[in-house]
Formats: C-alpha cells, sequence, structure tokens
C-alpha cells in the first residue's frame, strides 16, 4: 500500500464513526490533493470495505 494511502485510512480511523470531513478538510490535513484522496476512498467503497450513508 502506498505512503498516502495509508495515511488517508490511518487518519480516518482514528477520528472514528462520529466525525464528518469532506475530502478537501481530509486532504489538507494530509498535505495530498483532494482529487486523490476521493480516489482513495472511492477504491474502497468499490471494495465494499466501507459502507455509505447519506448525510442529511
Amino acid at each position: 500500500m502506498d505512503k498516502g494511502k495509508n495515511n488517508v485510512l490511518t487518519y480516518l480511523n482514528m477520528l472514528g464513526h462520529d466525525h464528518a470531513l469532506t475530502t478537501a478538510q481530509l486532504a489538507d490535513s494530509l498535505n495530498l490533493s483532494r482529487s486523490v484522496v476521493s480516489h482513495y476512498l472511492e477504491k474502497k467503497i468499490q471494495k465494499n470495505c466501507w459502507a455509505t450513508s447519506k448525510m442529511d
């Protein structure tokens, strides 16, 4: 696994389920581009590793 992807997953696991943030906020926190973070997250969703839900 590449370092950027690992950083995204580690950061999200550290935050837990009760924190909501945008891909832009996540990217800024990790010094990555928003598009890279979005790509990593989309791949995880496609692999059914995370459930998705609508935010009201």
